[in-house]
Protein backbone atom coordinates (compact mmCIF):
# COMPACT_ATOMS: atom_id res chain seq x y z
CA UNK A 1 0.00 0.00 0.00
CA UNK A 2 0.98 3.71 -0.47
CA UNK A 3 0.35 6.29 1.52
CA UNK A 4 0.40 9.98 -0.37
CA UNK A 5 -1.03 13.46 1.03
CA UNK A 6 -2.51 15.96 -1.41
CA UNK A 7 -3.44 19.76 -0.41
CA UNK A 8 -6.86 20.69 -2.36
CA UNK A 9 -7.45 24.04 -3.31
CA UNK A 10 -9.58 24.50 -0.34
CA UNK A 11 -6.78 24.68 1.34
CA UNK A 12 -7.57 21.19 3.65
CA UNK A 13 -5.88 18.18 3.78
CA UNK A 14 -6.49 14.79 2.22
CA UNK A 15 -4.53 11.75 2.52
CA UNK A 16 -4.93 9.00 0.34
CA UNK A 17 -4.23 5.09 0.99
CA UNK A 18 -3.65 2.71 -2.15
CA UNK A 19 -4.40 -0.73 -1.42
CA UNK A 20 -3.22 -3.10 -4.54
CA UNK A 21 -3.89 -6.81 -5.32
CA UNK A 22 -2.37 -7.44 -8.30
CA UNK A 23 -1.99 -10.20 -10.76
CA UNK A 24 -3.90 -12.59 -8.54
CA UNK A 25 -4.95 -15.73 -10.09
CA UNK A 26 -8.08 -16.90 -10.08
CA UNK A 27 -8.77 -19.52 -12.44
CA UNK A 28 -7.93 -18.68 -15.49
CA UNK A 29 -8.11 -15.23 -15.12
CA UNK A 30 -6.16 -12.92 -12.75
CA UNK A 31 -7.42 -10.09 -10.20
CA UNK A 32 -5.97 -6.29 -10.90
CA UNK A 33 -7.55 -4.09 -8.92
CA UNK A 34 -6.66 -1.15 -6.18
CA UNK A 35 -8.68 0.36 -4.02
CA UNK A 36 -8.26 4.13 -2.94
CA UNK A 37 -9.24 5.51 0.09
CA UNK A 38 -9.06 8.93 1.39
CA UNK A 39 -8.83 10.69 5.13
CA UNK A 40 -8.90 14.20 6.29
CA UNK A 41 -6.12 15.19 8.85
CA UNK A 42 -8.55 14.20 11.59
CA UNK A 43 -9.14 10.79 10.09
CA UNK A 44 -12.40 11.07 9.35
CA UNK A 45 -13.25 8.79 6.40
CA UNK A 46 -13.58 10.90 3.06
CA UNK A 47 -14.08 8.35 0.02
CA UNK A 48 -13.10 5.52 -1.88
CA UNK A 49 -12.02 4.45 -5.73
CA UNK A 50 -12.01 1.08 -6.76
CA UNK A 51 -10.03 0.95 -9.98
CA UNK A 52 -9.44 -2.39 -12.03
CA UNK A 53 -8.80 -4.60 -15.03
CA UNK A 54 -10.42 -7.58 -15.24
CA UNK A 55 -11.64 -10.27 -17.80
CA UNK A 56 -14.11 -9.37 -19.85
CA UNK A 57 -12.53 -5.61 -20.53
CA UNK A 58 -10.35 -5.39 -23.25
CA UNK A 59 -6.26 -5.17 -21.94
CA UNK A 60 -6.50 -1.59 -22.97
CA UNK A 61 -9.13 -0.25 -20.57
CA UNK A 62 -9.49 0.51 -16.88
CA UNK A 63 -12.78 0.62 -15.06
CA UNK A 64 -13.59 2.86 -11.70
CA UNK A 65 -15.88 3.71 -9.17
CA UNK A 66 -16.50 6.22 -7.11
CA UNK A 67 -18.39 7.14 -3.24
CA UNK A 68 -17.91 10.04 -1.08
CA UNK A 69 -19.11 9.53 2.90
CA UNK A 70 -22.31 11.69 2.99
CA UNK A 71 -20.64 14.06 5.37
CA UNK A 72 -17.88 15.11 2.63
CA UNK A 73 -19.92 15.28 -0.78
CA UNK A 74 -19.91 18.26 -2.61
CA UNK A 75 -17.04 19.43 -1.41
CA UNK A 76 -14.13 18.45 -4.42
CA UNK A 77 -12.63 15.82 -2.41
CA UNK A 78 -13.69 13.28 -4.88
CA UNK A 79 -12.24 15.36 -7.95
CA UNK A 80 -8.82 15.77 -5.81
CA UNK A 81 -8.54 12.18 -5.48
CA UNK A 82 -9.82 10.87 -8.79
CA UNK A 83 -7.21 13.28 -10.59
CA UNK A 84 -4.20 11.29 -8.37
CA UNK A 85 -5.33 8.37 -9.78
CA UNK A 86 -5.73 9.46 -13.66
CA UNK A 87 -2.30 10.33 -13.42
CA UNK A 88 -0.93 7.19 -11.66
CA UNK A 89 -2.87 4.90 -14.37
CA UNK A 90 -1.72 7.38 -17.16
CA UNK A 91 1.44 9.30 -16.65
CA UNK A 92 2.53 6.74 -13.87
CA UNK A 93 1.44 3.51 -15.97
CA UNK A 94 0.83 1.79 -12.75
CA UNK A 95 -1.80 -0.49 -14.20
CA UNK A 96 0.04 -1.56 -17.57
CA UNK A 97 2.07 -4.77 -18.20
CA UNK A 98 -0.35 -6.87 -15.77
CA UNK A 99 -1.74 -10.11 -16.75
CA UNK A 100 -5.26 -10.19 -17.71
CA UNK A 101 -6.28 -13.90 -18.91
CA UNK A 102 -3.93 -16.52 -19.60
CA UNK A 103 -2.43 -16.14 -23.09
CA UNK A 104 -3.83 -13.14 -23.63
CA UNK A 105 -1.98 -9.85 -23.83
CA UNK A 106 -0.86 -7.97 -21.19
CA UNK A 107 -2.69 -5.31 -19.99
CA UNK A 108 -1.63 -1.66 -21.86
CA UNK A 109 -3.93 1.12 -20.82
CA UNK A 110 -5.55 3.71 -23.15
CA UNK A 111 -9.06 4.55 -21.79
CA UNK A 112 -10.84 4.58 -18.56
CA UNK A 113 -14.58 3.58 -18.02
CA UNK A 114 -16.21 4.81 -15.30
CA UNK A 115 -19.09 2.38 -13.38
CA UNK A 116 -21.80 5.41 -12.47
CA UNK A 117 -25.81 5.19 -12.00
CA UNK A 118 -27.18 7.94 -14.94
CA UNK A 119 -29.13 9.31 -11.57
CA UNK A 120 -26.05 10.37 -9.15
CA UNK A 121 -25.43 13.78 -10.90
CA UNK A 122 -23.24 14.50 -8.43
CA UNK A 123 -20.56 11.31 -9.87
CA UNK A 124 -21.51 12.77 -13.18
CA UNK A 125 -21.07 16.33 -12.52
CA UNK A 126 -17.08 14.72 -10.97
CA UNK A 127 -17.00 12.81 -14.01
CA UNK A 128 -17.13 16.01 -16.54
CA UNK A 129 -15.09 18.35 -14.50
CA UNK A 130 -12.42 15.20 -15.30
CA UNK A 131 -12.72 15.31 -18.78
CA UNK A 132 -14.70 12.14 -19.01
CA UNK A 133 -17.46 12.37 -22.19
CA UNK A 134 -19.59 9.82 -22.19
CA UNK A 135 -18.19 8.10 -19.05
CA UNK A 136 -15.18 7.25 -20.70
CA UNK A 137 -11.49 9.27 -20.83
CA UNK A 138 -9.37 8.26 -23.07
CA UNK A 139 -5.31 8.68 -22.75
CA UNK A 140 -4.97 10.94 -25.38
CA UNK A 141 -7.78 12.98 -24.19
CA UNK A 142 -6.58 13.43 -20.56
CA UNK A 143 -2.99 14.35 -22.16
CA UNK A 144 -4.47 17.01 -24.27
CA UNK A 145 -6.46 18.35 -21.23
CA UNK A 146 -3.35 18.31 -18.90
CA UNK A 147 -1.53 20.50 -21.28
CA UNK A 148 -3.43 22.34 -22.27
CA UNK A 149 -4.12 23.28 -18.73
CA UNK A 150 -0.34 23.98 -17.83
CA UNK A 151 -0.27 26.12 -20.79
CA UNK A 152 -3.27 28.31 -19.31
Amino acid sequence: STLFPYTTLFRSNLFFIRISQLEKELGNCYINEAYYYAFNPSGDFVGWVRAFVQNGIPPEEIELEYETDEKFRNQGNMTVLAKEILKEIFEEMVFDGLKVRKGQPVSSINSIVLSINPNNFASLAVARKLGFNNLILTKDEYLKNITSSIKK
